[in-house]
């Protein structure tokens, strides 16, 4: 679990999960707190998930979005994903969603990719599965 901190409160979270014998990880939820989003969090905490899984030895980062939310397919398609399934249904709503992939073996910036923005300072902390940082 990686956590954004701003102000010394957690505003954010991505939680990247790794399977033994798998080249890819999967991105299981990234959230941002609502008074934040749009202002390039998201893209941040993106950014330390991939390279969370570049560290572990993973290839490619996968993770599902529902169809309809605009703003995050937007944020992914910047970064180098690419569609690889539709999952109809896959919410408990019923929604359907997009399976995303990106691989980490080709370029790292897409033609698409805006240069990073400069934002608030904010603290970057990998979490224990506790919630306790680990120790410097």
């Amino acid at each position: 679990m990686l956590c954004l901190t701003v102000g010394g409160k957690v505003e954010g979270c991505a939680i990247v999960a790794y399977r033994n014998g798998l080249t890819s990880a999967r991105l299981y939820s990234l959230a941002v707190a609502p008074r934040l989003q749009g202002l390039g969090y998201g893209a941040r905490l993106l950014e330390a998930a991939e390279r969370a899984a570049r560290k572990h030895g993973r290839l490619s980062l996968r993770l599902e979005v529902r169809m309809r939310n605009r703003a995050a397919r937007a944020m992914y398609e910047r970064r180098g994903y690419r569609t690889i399934a539709r999952l109809d249904p896959y919410y408990q709503d019923g929604a359907p969603a997009l399976r995303l992939e990106r691989t980490f073996n080709g370029p790292a910036k897409t033609r698409n990719q805006r240069p990073p923005r400069r934002l608030p300072s904010a603290a970057w902390r990998p979490r224990t599965q506790s919630g306790a940082s680990p120790p410097p």
